[in-house]
C-alpha cells in the first residue's frame, strides 16, 4: 500500500535527536491519551548484523514545520582489533538555520558496544548549549548503570540507577542501532531501557513490518516502527506525559534509517537521511573519521 502521505515535507514537523535533537523535542510534547494499561513483557531481542562494514557513515537533517532546524551525523566503526566484539557509535548534532539564530546548541556522542550481547559498556554525551557546557558519561551494566554529570561552573554529579529485574539500559545509539537490525513478526512488540542524559528511560515498540512509501520521488520498500516512551521515576507525580515516535528503515539487510518522526507540542518533528556511505575495506577502520 502506498502511503506517500506518511512523511510530507511540508506537514511534518518532526524529529529532536535521535540523541540530542529528539531529547529536545520530546521534552515539549503535550500529554497524549493514556497508554495501554498492558504491560509488555519482552525486551526487544538483539540480532546482530550478518555483516558489519568497517565504516558507515549516516547524515540527516532535522526538519521542523518544514524548516531546517538541525542537522545530524552517525558513524558506526568496526573493531580493528581483529576481536570483532565491540563497534564504536559516534554522532554530531547541531541546530541549523534559522533556528541556530535562536539556539545554537551543539552536541557529540560517543558509546562503546558489545556486539555479542547488543548492549552498550560506555556512553559519552557532550551538550554545547550556548555559553552552557554539560558532559553525560555513563557506564553500563545488567541491571545499573553508573553516571556522571558535568556542568559548566558546577561540581560533577554522580549517580547510580538501578534497574531490579536486571535488564541492560541502552543509551540513544545503541538502542538506535537494536532497532535497526530487530527481526519480528508484524504486530510484535517489545520494551528497552534508556539513558538520555541523565535520566532514564523506558521504550516501548511495536513492528509494524512492511510498508511502502516514497523517498527522494521514488517508491520505497521500508520496514516501519512505532514506540512510546516514558521517564523512569520513582513518585508518580513526577511522571511524563508518553513521547510518541516512528522509525522507516529501508526494508533490506542494511535496515538503513531513512525517516524517524517524532511529536512535539508545536506539531511533528521529522529527521530524514541525506547522506549514506559504507566501507567493507579493513583498512576504513583504522582510516575512520571521527565526529
Amino acid at each position: 500500500m502506498a502511503i506517500r502521505s506518511t512523511p510530507r515535507r511540508l506537514r511534518l514537523r518532526s524529529l529532536g535527536p535521535w540523541l540530542l535533537l529528539v531529547g529536545m523535542a520530546c521534552s515539549t510534547q503535550t500529554p497524549p491519551k493514556p497508554p495501554s494499561a498492558v504491560r509488555v513483557r519482552s525486551e526487544v531481542a538483539w540480532n546482530p548484523p550478518e555483516t558489519l562494514p568497517a565504516l558507515e557513515q549516516l547524515s540527516a537533517e532535522v526538519r521542523v514545520l518544514g524548516i531546517k532546524a538541525g542537522e545530524f551525523h552517525f558513524e558506526v566503526g568496526r573493531p580493528c582489533d581483529g576481536a570483532g566484539t565491540n563497534a564504536v557509535l559516534r554522532s554530531k548534532m547541531s541546530t541549523a538555520g534559522l533556528v541556530r539564530l535562536f539556539k545554537a546548541t551543539d552536541g557529540t556522542s560517543r558509546t562503546t558496544m558489545d556486539l555479542r550481547a547488543g548492549r552498550p559498556l560506555e556512553s559519552d554525551l557532550l551538550v554545547l548549549d550556548g555559553d552552557v557546557t554539560r558532559r553525560y558519561q555513563a557506564r553500563h551494566r545488567p541491571g545499573a548503570i553508573e553516571t556522571t554529570t558535568y556542568r559548566s561552573g558546577g561540581t560533577p554529579e554522580h549517580k547510580v540507577q538501578r534497574l531490579p529485574s536486571g535488564e541492560h539500559a541502552l543509551d540513544m545509539q545503541s538502542a538506535f542501532f537494536l532497532l535497526r537490525h530487530w527481526q519480528a513478526e508484524p504486530g510484535a512488540e517489545g520494551y528497552f531501557y534508556v539513558l538520555l542524559g541523565k535520566d532514564l528511560w523506558r521504550v516501548v515498540v511495536t513492528f509494524q513490518g512492511e510498508r511502502q512509501v516514497v523517498f527522494r520521488d521514488q517508491p520505497r520498500s521500508v520496514v516501519r516502527m512505532t514506540g512510546a516512551a516514558h521517564r523512569v521515576k520513582r513518585e508518580a507525580r513526577d511522571a511524563d506525559a508518553t513521547r510518541r515516535f516512528t522509525i522507516w528503515l529501508s526494508n533490506d539487510a542494511g535496515r538503513t534509517p531513512l525517516f524517524v518522526e517524532s511529536d512535539a507540542s508545536f506539531g511533528r518533528v521529522l529527521m530524514e537521511l541525506t547522506a549514506h556511505e559504507k566501507s567493507f575495506d579493513a583498512p576504513a577502520c583504522m582510516a575512520a573519521a571521527r565526529l
